[in-house]
């Protein structure tokens, strides 16, 4: 499996895991400071949408941004 994101590549469009023969395969990086950032896309990276419809807790792809505590993820390794 891996997350590729869905339809135009623009900010807040839907994240979602995929089988890996999808291609092109889209590849993440996951920083220490928390911040999941794609390889494929420059500048982006892992994002909760947020709000208040029933797709606010979807994963979604934005820019960058220091001051969205929702692109600060904990990775646990198991």
């Amino acid at each position: 499996m891996s997350l590729q994101v869905m339809g135009n590549v623009e900010p807040a469009a839907k994240v979602v895991m995929w089988t890996e023969t999808r291609q092109p395969v889209q590849t993440w990086t996951a920083k220490m400071r928390g911040l999941i950032t794609s390889l494929t896309f420059a500048g982006m990276v892992l994002d909760v949408k947020g709000g208040k419809t029933y797709d606010k807790e979807h994963v979604v792809i934005m820019p960058e941004n220091d001051e969205r505590p929702s692109q600060q993820w904990e990775i646990v390794l198991l």
